[in-house]
């Protein structure tokens, strides 16, 4: 017991001696050996700066991703709630019973887009021919349904038509499409048509109680083509309304 007791001390005085020489000889290589022990490799301590500034930089742009997402989400459900809130006020369609749709896309050119695809279908009760409307607007119609989506032909789309009048003098024809605009067309040459004058849908129902609802705008004449030895005169109408700035549109699934 007394050997290993005398031992250890003897190791112990032998390892503070060693550690004495090293810090105070003058010798290059000790010294050297020295500064070894005592530093770390200055190329580790750059690569732990590193890989430490790389990870808080990491997760700084996931906590930015993050918000940017938060800020994008929010950003869609204001919209969202406020065209809510604005075609339920709009006093055309209270009667109607309405379904809101997103847009996820849309066919033609920007300037003129000729079909929509929305995020509503079979499952929502959404049916072939229901019209699809913003606010007091008449956008289109439902053309083809899937189960969650459904394509929604505009009313300057060359396969669109519905019956129409004039909001002031009444008179009657028929819309349809041209691709980048409208013609209202088969008008009685007696009747009043002005550039200018709202284009109304006139109404077209179906037996199970959807299709086109009446008084909704489809557009405004821009041009008149008359001529007095012709029974008929058209007119070309042009959208009030900018298709590529909606997000949410309204199927009309009951009148």
């Amino acid at each position: 017991m007394q050997k290993r007791t005398i031992l250890i001390i003897l190791l112990i005085i032998l390892f503070s001696f060693l550690v004495f020489i090293i810090r105070t000889t003058q010798v290059p290589v000790l010294s050297f050996l020295a500064q070894k022990i005592a530093q770390p490799p200055k190329n580790l301590l750059y690569k732990l700066r590193v890989t430490s500034v790389d990870n808080k930089y990491k997760k700084l742009e996931t906590e930015n991703e993050k918000l940017r997402q938060k800020i994008v989400d929010y950003e869609k459900l204001r919209r969202d709630n406020q065209a809510l809130k604005d075609q339920f006020e709009t006093g055309a369609t209270r009667e109607f019973k309405l379904l809101p749709a997103g847009v996820l896309g849309s066919q033609g050119t920007f300037s003129y887009p000729t079909a929509l695809i929305i995020d509503q279908g079979e499952r929502s009760g959404v049916a072939h021919g229901m019209a699809v409307v913003f606010k007091d607007n008449l956008l289109g119609k439902v053309s083809a349904v899937s189960d969650n989506y459904s394509k929604i032909i505009l009313t300057e789309n060359e396969r669109f038509s519905t019956l129409a009048r004039t909001s002031d003098t009444n008179a009657l024809g028929v819309t349809s499409g041209q691709g980048n605009f409208i013609l209202f067309s088969q008008v009685s040459i007696n009747d009043i048509i002005n550039p200018g004058q709202l284009i109304l849908s006139r109404g077209e129902i179906n037996e199970q109680g959807f299709g086109i609802p009446p008084d909704f705008i489809i557009g405004k004449i821009s041009e008149v083509d008359k001529n007095e030895s012709l029974p008929a005169q058209s007119a070309k109408i042009e959208s009030i309304i900018s298709i590529s700035q909606i997000d949410t549109v309204f199927v009309v699934m009951s009148l």
